[in-house]
């Protein structure tokens, strides 16, 4: 038995005879395959590329909401009750003398008086209500003498560096440690029951004049003790 194409059938197979694809018409067609294929899989990353910027834009709003809190809290400190001899706030105050102050510290500072140099100005600095600070400073050199309440530290000089020369003594019967090069003494760190002693040279002594200014602060403190 024998079929017989219908007319449709065969105008179709004559037209599709008559169409030739070149080699590059068959490469561009499975490209824009292969390309329809690959959106319908990932459509995410069309939108990749923003993503950094977005990042960028999302931190630049949340620092603009907090920066300006993080200023406030550093221009306008808290208060902190019962902290040092004057109220207020907590925060590094330079005085105009050292009555000054000791009231803002709330004990006595004491002070030197005979220097290895010619000083020519000085300044009264609290850091934070819980550290005196006295600052001589001449034409050559400085000395920085701290005082402070004392805790469990015994260290209040803000100078951890190691120096080839240590001294671990006594002086007025109190522990006195020596630090420098050379038979030079940069520091100078001593305590009594009450107080954190320090002294700090910008150019170095030798050893029996940086404890002649120790000795002046001991003989203060004895003194002071005995009223």
């Amino acid at each position: 038995m024998t079929l017989n194409k219908s007319p449709k059938n065969n105008s179709y197979k004559e037209i599709m005879d008559r169409i030739e694809v070149s080699d590059e018409m068959r490469s561009r067609i499975l490209e824009n395959v292969v390309l329809s294929q690959e959106k319908k899989r990932f459509p995410f990353q069309r939108f990749s590329r923003y993503l950094p910027v977005c990042a960028s834009l999302l931190i630049l709003a949340i620092g603009a909401s907090t920066l300006p809190q993080m200023v406030d809290r550093i221009t306008n400190p808290t208060p902190i009750e019962g902290v040092g001899g004057a109220p207020g706030t907590a925060s590094i105050e330079t005085c105009k003398s050292i009555n000054e102050l000791s009231r803002r510290m709330g004990f006595k500072v004491f002070g030197l008086y005979d220097f290895p140099f010619e000083v020519k100005s000085t300044e009264y600095t609290s850091y934070f209500d819980e550290l005196a600070q006295i600052t001589y400073r001449g034409a050559d050199n400085e000395i920085s003498y701290r005082q402070s309440a004392r805790g469990d530290e015994t260290d209040n000089s803000g100078d951890y560096n190691e120096y080839p020369d240590v001294i671990t003594t006594e002086l007025s019967g109190l522990p006195l440690i020596l630090k420098g090069e050379n038979g030079n003494y940069v520091l100078a760190i001593w305590y009594d029951n009450n107080f954190c002693y320090s002294i700090k040279m910008e150019v170095g002594l030798e050893r029996a004049k940086i404890e002649h200014l120790v000795e002046q602060i001991a003989t203060e403190v004895t003194e002071e003790s005995s009223k």
